[in-house]
């Protein structure tokens, strides 16, 4: 049966739904495989207490099904996981889809067979499945990072990871809990761990800007009108700078007084969610205008939290923006809480774990419970740690060494008919994962109907066009503070990985740009023609 499978597509998280969704439109004959016992990605294991995501669910959902956009209703405006994966669900059963995928599969190798122009992939039960093309929409945020601290090995207590929350769910009543991470899933867990612990013990490594998501229900007329008017919104939302449908402001930080510029960052601040970053114009490229928005937060943290040794603790030392901006509900104030403790690692290093806690500047704190949220190997480490290998042999690990290099962020020059899904040096870190997915999915599976067209078994990105992507990435990314930071944005959260800003920095110029190589018959790839007979 697999070999006459057209496209394999590993992952099932949005990209792998969207992928399905556009090859089967055009008649292929696909599977997807997935680790997990069913669809979500992202949503399937991430379920931690208070996990959310901080796009508009209006606008955080796919295009493709108007008979999923008019009977699903959300309820909220920033929706929770189970929500989200309800949704995922739901689409994939109204469309048809589960026949198509292959639940509780784990690829560990995909090798190219040059002579039949087909690529073999190796399951961890020792299955093989072949394919003519290969869709890697393994995501960008799906490798958990689990740092190996001094001494973890003896503590006897409960340990999770955020990304991996066991499906039965964890519970925290009376215990002393520790959390070690403040990025994006540290901020939206503390405040429901400290509601529900006797103790939230936060292990800091570094302070994070966070904005209130100001998160509401959503009305039965919001809902209404998104689904009487979704595809001129969905064409407006593809159209802004992120493809997502924000306030974007046309004015610098410094082209008004004191008096108003904290107006903005007020009003910002009680609106919610991520429209913070785009009240003006240059927060992420201008020096003074970042320098504001720094000093806004300072100023924030200090009117929210009481103690002011804590509010020091939590005020953030780098450049706004320069990390990911967190959206939380309650953060700041859950450090008012009598029971929560942030022990700072800036200035007193964790030393160890013990049996029954950890050592914090000499001191040992109790723990019943330790939780990481210490976030993820992102967009690469994932691909990494499945043996890939394309022409030759040549291993992805190999021509990813220094760091990784594509084509539109979807090929890989010496790995002919195998595709990327928000992959390193696209967008797809940055802008709505639905659009984005979306968007990839029908290039690709366009890509694979025009190669057929021409009568080619395989098509691959030229090493010229790949240089010169990644050039253009680098130099599009060394315009903005958000490739100066340490973070995972970077690579620089693992330790040995090659820092690079790891996507791409231009959401409309990419999107006019896979359009433009499509239109001009793919160009910057290498197509070989159909030669051999696969028997």
């Amino acid at each position: 049966m697999d070999d006459l499978i057209d496209a394999v597509v590993v992952g099932a998280g949005f990209g792998g739904i969207a992928a399905l969704q556009a090859f089967r439109a055009r008649g292929y004959r696909v599977l997807v495989v997935e680790a997990g016992s069913g669809p979500g990605g992202t949503w399937f294991w991430n379920r931690y207490p208070g996990a959310r995501c901080d796009i508009d669910s209006l606008q955080y959902s796919f295009s493709f099904s108007p008979a999923v956009a008019t009977n699903w209703t959300w309820s909220e405006k920033y929706s929770a996981q189970p929500e989200i994966l309800s949704y995922l669900e739901y689409v994939v059963d109204q469309e048809n889809m589960r026949p198509a995928f292959r639940f509780n599969t784990r690829i560990i190798s995909a090798y190219y067979d040059e002579p039949a122009a087909r690529w073999h992939l190796r399951t961890e039960s020792g299955e093989t499945i072949t394919a003519r093309f290969c869709v890697m929409a393994t995501g960008t945020l799906s490798t958990a990072n689990k740092p190996d601290f001094s001494g973890i090995e003896k503590f006897r207590g409960e340990i999770y990871h955020t990304g991996l929350w066991p499906h039965s769910g964890v519970d925290m009543t009376g215990k002393q809990v520790g959390v070690i991470g403040t990025g994006s899933s540290g901020v939206q867990l503390i405040p429901r761990a400290a509601e529900q612990a006797a103790h939230v013990t936060v292990l800091q490594r570094t302070g994070t800007y966070v904005v209130p998501a100001q998160n509401r229900l959503l009305t039965e007329a919001e809902n209404q009108q998104a689904k009487s008017t979704y595809p001129e919104l969905r064409r407006h939302w593809r159209a802004q700078p992120n493809a997502v449908g924000m306030k974007f402001s046309a004015q610098s930080a410094m082209a008004v007084d004191e008096t108003t510029r904290h107006a903005v960052f007020e009003a910002a601040w009680e609106a919610g969610g991520g429209d913070f970053g785009v009240c003006f114009n240059d927060l992420t490229r201008n020096m003074e205008s970042n320098a504001k928005a720094s000093d806004y937060f300072r100023w924030k943290i200090a009117q929210v939290v009481d103690d002011p040794q804590t509010a020091q603790a939590l005020t953030p030392k780098y450049q706004w923006g320069s990390r990911r901006l967190c959206v939380g509900t309650n953060y700041y104030e859950t450090y008012n809480r009598a029971n929560v403790t942030l022990l700072d690692l800036r200035r007193d290093p964790l030393e160890h774990f013990t049996a029954s806690g950890v050592v914090v500047g000499g001191r040992e704190y109790p723990l019943d419970m330790l939780i990481m949220a210490t976030g993820f190997d992102a967009v690469t480490g994932t691909l990494l740690r499945i043996d890939i290998r394309g022409r030759q042999g040549l291993t992805l690990q190999d021509a990813w060494r220094d760091g990784p290099r594509t084509y539109l962020g979807m090929a890989i020059s010496g790995f002919p008919n195998l595709f990327m899904i928000s992959g390193a040096q696209s967008p797809g870190t940055l802008i709505n994962m639905a659009t984005g997915s979306e968007v990839n999915a029908e290039w690709i599976a366009d890509c694979v109907a025009w190669i057929d067209k021409q009568g080619a078994r395989a098509i691959e990105a030229s090493p010229e066009a790949q240089s010169d992507w990644v050039r253009q990435t680098t130099e599009i990314a060394e315009r903005s503070l958000m490739s100066k930071g340490e973070s995972w944005w970077t690579g620089t959260n693992i330790p040995g990985k090659p820092r690079g800003y790891l996507g791409y920095l231009d959401w409309l110029g990419y999107d006019a740009r896979c359009q433009s190589v499509a239109l001009h018959e793919y160009e910057g790839f290498m197509l070989e023609a159909e030669s051999l007979t696969v028997e």
